[in-house]
């Protein structure tokens, strides 16, 4: 049982690790290498997530898909960062609900990335 929750830990601490250095990365400009990032990061919280439904790892997941969306604006791609932002609420409103500020905070992004690609579109 112990080896289990140390490979638990040792995944989600990496998924922490990824995530921040892929913020770092978004930072310097670098979205493709933010984006590889992101996606390992991604992956690392989805193997902690097999081996344990903690919310703390869902909601990782859900900044992880936050951060895609800020890269997928940057890049001018806003179909993606729309569909990265869904899935990040779809996420967040699952695990803590619609009145939690996070969720609140999410949707609020969502909406505005919505009103920019109809804004885009006329």
């Amino acid at each position: 049982h112990l080896h289990n929750d140390i490979s638990i830990l040792q995944f989600y601490v990496k998924g922490r690790a990824l995530n921040e250095q892929g913020l770092g990365m978004k930072a310097e400009g670098d979205l493709e290498k933010a984006m590889e990032l992101f996606q390992q990061a991604l992956n690392s919280y989805k193997e902690t997530f097999s081996c344990s439904s903690k919310i703390a790892v869902v909601y990782e997941i859900a900044v992880v898909y936050e951060n895609i969306s800020a890269v997928k604006v940057d890049q001018g791609l806003l179909e993606e960062a729309i569909a990265a932002s869904a899935e990040s609420l779809k996420i967040l409103r699952r695990t803590i609900g619609d009145d939690a500020a996070d969720t609140k905070r999410r949707m609020e992004a969502h909406r505005s990335l919505l009103k920019r690609l109809l804004e885009n579109r006329s």
